[in-house]
């Protein structure tokens, strides 16, 4: 019954990252021609100073995903996790 309840389990897990993968792809796929209008000039306005310019927002994005991964990567190898 155990292992009945844990496939279930997974599968649910599977679908809903299916379903999110989806949306991701739909999302972008949606932005992508407003995104390609944008030419390469007023990509790098700043629209006042100290504030980010349209092509400096997902390289911000980008980073701090990567720093995130980089943090869950490391608390998922800690011993005292939660604690």
């Amino acid at each position: 019954m155990r292992n009945v309840s844990i496939r279930a389990a997974n599968i649910n897990r599977v679908q809903r990252m299916t379903d999110a993968a989806g949306s991701l792809r739909e999302t972008a796929e949606t932005a992508r021609r407003p995104l390609l209008a944008i030419d390469g000039e007023r990509a790098a306005e700043k629209p006042d100073p100290g504030k980010w310019s349209l092509k400096e927002i997902p390289g911000h994005l980008v980073d701090s995903a990567a720093y995130n991964n980089q943090r869950i990567v490391r608390m998922q190898k800690s011993a005292h996790i939660g604690t």
